[in-house]
């Protein structure tokens, strides 16, 4: 997947050539993002906001599942097993939940290969201490049901890193774009853009 972003991101440079870019993830891409931005010294992006990066579920697994869930990795890696996530959980907002459940892109699916690989992605990245590739806002949400939002703050706590903002949505879900109050996400994203255009401007 890296190697995959890393592909977009060139083709990204090669159509918008003169563009001013930022980096945009939640939850699983969030994960994806961290690891692309934590190795790397230098990428094309201003700044990247991640919301509710999934560096761990919120949910234990029981040890039963996730012993089938390693038979099946060694024999069937690729059969489709559902993820558990409770689509009434993503966001309290009514509208927001229908699309999601009418959304034909939307799957509750995930293979025992991605799962394992999932878990030592959220490690590795849960066991760095930084410094990340630009300035990075990170975007929690208070009452999230599916990422654990304690993991997210113990990372950004450990983050070495001078270049860092935290903002906490109390309350909400983790959908926090999807949520009745996305308005505040929106705006304290536009504040941080144009902060960080502002300091790159000077």
């Amino acid at each position: 997947l890296i190697s995959d972003l890393k592909i977009a991101i060139a083709e990204m440079q090669k159509r918008e050539t003169g563009s001013r870019f930022f980096f945009l993830a939640h939850s699983f891409g969030g994960l994806i993002a961290l690891k692309y931005l934590l190795p790397e010294k230098k990428v094309p992006f201003e700044f990247a906001a991640i919301s509710a990066p999934l560096l761990q579920v919120a949910m234990p697994v029981p040890k039963i599942l996730i012993g089938i869930a390693g038979v099946l990795n060694k024999t069937l890696s690729r059969i489709q097993l559902g993820n558990e996530i409770n689509p009434m959980h993503l966001s309290h907002d009514p509208a927001s939940t229908e699309n999601f459940l009418r959304d034909r892109l939307v799957h509750s699916k995930i293979t025992p290969r991605m799962y394992f690989s999932m878990l030592e992605g959220m490690e590795w990245v849960r066991n760095q201490t930084g410094p990340l590739a630009c300035p990075t806002l990170f975007l929690v949400a208070g009452d999230d049901q599916v990422v654990s939002t304690p993991a997210v703050l113990e990372f950004y706590k450990n983050l070495k890193y001078r270049e860092k903002e935290l903002k906490q949505y109390p309350g909400m879900y983790h959908e926090i774009m999807n949520e009745i109050e996305r308005e505040k996400v929106f705006a304290d994203i536009r504040d941080w853009s144009e902060k960080r255009a502002a300091v790159g401007a000077a």
